[in-house]
């Protein structure tokens, strides 16, 4: 789960392309204007050989910020809970009753969230990109091999991001489209400070 709430951010990169509009260039044009952004989620996941992981798809709600402030909500018997202001990061279990503490990873190619932050230089020493099939996609490439990914797919829908792919060194796939997107909205900053929970376990990480 924190891999994959970690990287449901990663919206922003620079490199180019031969041909065409650089892939750096059409990127930074659909995600510059973006500050924050909020919306629901419907994610599923697939093994090495394209099978379900899960019966059901998980949907939820997320918020998150170009600083790196993610609110990320997983409904359901066996939701979930990421939050993060920036600094610190909230994994809530609510049926484990644990909540795991850790800073924020500050490796863009480790922590694809990074992405959102538009440190373009630092992400374009840390991943390489192509267009896709049309302007509106694209497949970020970690340049070190020890990244936690294979690559990542993003696409964009009528210029607000509309779905992710995420395929890891395991081979296993976890496919994310969001619905009801808000670009720009007011988002208090204190939904993304996580108050723990009387009578949880705390796990420093």
């Amino acid at each position: 789960m924190r891999l994959l709430t970690v990287a449901i951010c990663c919206f922003f990169s620079a490199v180019a392309i031969a041909g065409g509009q650089p892939a750096a260039e059409r990127l930074q044009a659909l995600l510059s204007p973006i500050e924050s952004m909020q919306g629901d989620f419907q994610q599923s996941q697939y093994d090495q050989a394209g099978e379900r992981l899960q019966e059901l798809d998980q949907n939820g709600q997320l918020q998150i910020t170009r600083s790196g402030k993610i609110r990320w909500i997983v409904d359901g018997d066996y939701g979930q809970q990421l939050v993060s202001d920036g600094t610190t990061l909230w994994l809530f279990d609510p049926d484990l009753e644990q909540v795991t503490i850790q800073a924020v990873n500050n490796d863009a190619s480790a922590t694809p969230a990074l992405l959102l932050m538009g440190n373009f230089e630092k992400l374009h020493a840390s991943y390489r990109i192509q267009q896709g099939a049309d302007d509106n996609a694209f497949t970020l490439y970690p340049r070190q091999p020890e990244s936690l990914y294979q690559h990542i797919n993003i696409r964009f829908s009528d210029g607000v991001p509309a779905a992710l792919e995420i395929t890891d060194n395991l081979g296993e796939r976890t496919e994310i489209t969001f619905q009801q997107v808000t670009v720009n909205p007011d988002l208090d900053d204190n939904q993304f400070v996580f108050a723990v929970p009387e009578g949880v376990d705390v796990i420093y990480n």
